[in-house]
């Protein structure tokens, strides 16, 4: 008689990344999940989330306040239409078209930059 091999979970890895400043040192905690016991969280999509010729709306920028004026000088402000034009060969920088003008961002720039979708 062949025994029926037990149900398997399927669960999901999340690592938490703690920081003690105090002592020095950070530790990363990994804990378990199983999936359908916890939904996924809907996030935001941000500027390298889209794909080339996607239309999004940008919400907010999620920088500190240097680059927040660099990029507001340059157009880059809530409630304007952006679209991805190309990206380069290994995915950095990526072109976006935005008030007329195509502009250049690398990706750690980009994933600051919170959009809604176009409507």
């Amino acid at each position: 008689m062949k025994q029926s091999s037990p149900r398997k979970r399927r669960l999901n890895e999340l690592a938490v990344c703690l920081e003690y400043p105090f002592l020095g040192m950070v530790k990363v905690h990994r804990v378990e999940f199983e999936s359908a016991l916890m939904p996924p969280i809907p996030t935001p999509g941000t500027l390298v989330d889209l794909k080339p010729g996607e239309k999004a709306i940008i919400d907010r920028i999620d920088a500190d306040v240097p680059l927040r004026r660099r990029l507001s000088a340059l157009g880059v402000v809530k409630g304007v239409e952006i679209s991805m034009v190309n990206k380069a060969p290994f995915g950095n920088p990526r072109t976006y078209s935005l008030l007329g003008y195509q502009l250049s961002l690398r990706n750690e720039d980009a994933c600051l930059i919170v959009l809604q979708p176009a409507s």
